[in-house]
């Protein structure tokens, strides 16, 4: 069976560090790419296609990334703080609208 592709958004802070070492020798997930403030999110996620793109940044650009994630076609995991409830409402109205399984916790 082929592995789920996905790249971490903040794989160089202190959580996106855990999160990249688990997934970096899992059998059912292969990580493409693990992206910090340098990469461009848009360009990596064109470039890698991921099936899931997993977000622990910062709060300031969380929505965007968010955004962003959801555009590119993949399905975001969100474990940044910051997102208002105007912003999670908005997200969850745009992923029903593209028909993507998405859980917001």
């Amino acid at each position: 069976m082929p592995k789920t592709p996905i790249i971490i958004n903040g794989a160089t802070g202190r959580i996106g560090t855990c999160i990249a070492a688990y997934f970096a020798g899992h059998d059912q997930f292969d990580l493409v790419a693990k992206l910090d403030s340098q990469h461009d999110l848009t360009e990596e996620l064109t470039k890698h296609n991921p099936t899931i793109a997993i977000d622990f940044t910062q709060p300031n650009c969380v929505y965007q990334n968010c955004l962003t994630i959801i555009e590119n076609g993949a399905h975001p995991i969100i474990g940044t703080t910051g997102l208002t409830a105007q912003q999670i409402h908005e997200l969850l109205l745009l992923l029903v609208s593209l028909d993507k399984k998405s859980y917001m916790i």
